[in-house]
């Protein structure tokens, strides 16, 4: 593996086609990045950097990962990409100071390394805004977790099974009821992720009618799965990595659909005829459920613990009263705190939100 001073002797940069503007030199910045090269983890090592803003001297780390950042997209982003891997070429691509900048390197991951952009955006929105940096390390495991899910994660689920371990009480579900459930990936609309709410509409359930049911489902994470009944959803959770070691579970909710008139306009006053039950709940524990879901998914992708996020920190629950989303206090803890309890998860004095945690066995 060449230096990043050595690949720009190799590719100097010409300065009659791009403008370097930035508060230290293309050299200074290419010194920063000596010993890149030579790290075992060069993601970790950048995103230690990061961390680091307020260190007396010249400069701080996170000055100096954000110069390297400038230095390695100011080589041709197919060098970038052979030479130190895809894992340094996201990194660069979510760390670039100025916008457009990536577009490069971007195209690269694209074509060469199969990356959806799209989805490494949301990834990177969501680490923003839950955790207020650009660490290439959980972007990539969530970025990771997302491609999972939507590619194939759900098929290596044994659902029969699980659907008969956590069936209620004297109740014994026949194969035929059992056929009738399945776990499908849900993911956001195109563009749909909001970062002031922090998730969005899934493509799949929003705005969809089946027979005279309409389904509009709001997701408040960046990957989610739905547990269906007869082709239809009644439960969702929504999913992201915390770090890179642990699968959370921002949302556990039961879905109904509403009744509706379909000769009427969806803005007639009476399009909207009552709420559309969710059968498949009532056998089973289905939160139990989707927290084994979660787990076998989240081991999949190398996370040590499951997470519930605290009901406190639901993004509905912080919202104003009059909200027709709004989630009260009480409905917030019955929804997140009381399984969280019932199903062994406890809070750990260091985790400074105050959310839910177990070990995945």
């Amino acid at each position: 593996m060449k230096s990043v001073a050595e690949l720009h002797a190799q590719y100097p940069y010409d300065r009659s086609e791009r403008w370097w503007s930035y508060n230290t030199s293309l050299e200074e910045s290419i010194a920063m990045a000596e010993n890149l090269h030579e790290q075992p983890d060069m993601v970790a090592y950048l995103d230690s950097m990061l961390n680091d803003i307020h260190t007396e001297g010249d400069s701080d780390g996170y000055t100096r990962a954000k110069a390297i950042c400038r230095a390695l997209l100011f080589l041709p982003p197919e060098v970038v990409y052979e030479n130190f891997g895809h894992e340094l070429a996201v990194w660069a691509s979510v760390n670039t100071p100025i916008m457009g900048e990536s577009d490069g390197v971007n195209k690269v991951l694209t074509d060469r390394g199969g990356y959806d952009t799209d989805d490494l955006e949301i990834s990177r929105l969501w680490q923003w805004n839950n955790h207020h940096n650009s660490h290439g390390k959980p972007i990539l495991s969530n970025y990771q977790l997302m491609q999972s899910i939507k590619n194939g994660a759900l098929d290596n689920i044994d659902l029969p099974n699980l659907l008969e371990t956590n069936a209620k009480p004297d109740i014994n579900l026949s194969q035929k009821r059992l056929a009738d459930y399945a776990l499908l990936p849900v993911e956001l609309e195109e563009d749909g992720y909001n970062t002031l709410l922090k998730g969005g509409w899934t493509r799949e359930w929003t705005r969809r009618v089946a027979g005279d049911i309409r389904y509009d489902i709001w997701m408040d994470a960046p990957i989610g799965i739905i547990l269906a009944y007869k082709g239809l959803p009644n439960a969702i959770a929504g999913l992201a990595m915390r770090g890179t070691d642990e699968i959370m579970m921002y949302q556990v909710q039961g879905i109904r659909g509403k009744r509706i008139d379909p000769s009427k306009s969806a803005y007639d006053d009476n399009y909207v005829k009552g709420e559309a039950k969710s059968r498949g709940l009532m056998p089973i524990d289905w939160q139990k459920l989707l927290v084994e879901v979660t787990g076998a998914i989240g081991e999949n992708a190398g996370a040590r613990n499951i997470g519930i996020q605290a009901g406190k920190n639901n993004v509905w629950a912080k919202g104003d009263e009059g909200d027709d989303h709004y989630l009260s206090p009480d409905n917030a803890e019955r929804c997140y705190d009381t399984p969280a309890k019932r199903l062994g998860f406890t809070k750990h004095p260091s985790d400074q939100e105050d959310n839910w945690h177990k070990a995945i066995v």
